[in-house]
């Protein structure tokens, strides 16, 4: 991914989502939000013909906005 895309999901993420505390949402509420997130990449993935590489190297550039979004708030 190339770093002009990575700074758009940096800004999305501090524009706009509120980090949760896993403790706070109850069982059926992350089970639902897991599913509708699940459902979304695995289209997106087979749109876009995509691979579990690609997925993982997605998966670590959320990972460090949102440290990067919790550190910021914190």
């Amino acid at each position: 991914m190339n770093e002009k895309r990575k700074l758009y999901l940096n800004d999305e993420i501090n524009r706009g989502c509120k980090i949760m505390d896993a403790k706070d949402l109850d069982s059926v509420s992350r089970e639902e939000q897991k599913a509708t997130l699940s459902n979304i990449i695995l289209q997106c993935m087979i749109e876009n013909r995509m691979t579990l590489e690609n997925l993982d190297e997605a998966c670590e550039i959320i990972r460090e906005a949102y440290r990067k979004n919790a550190t910021m708030k914190g």
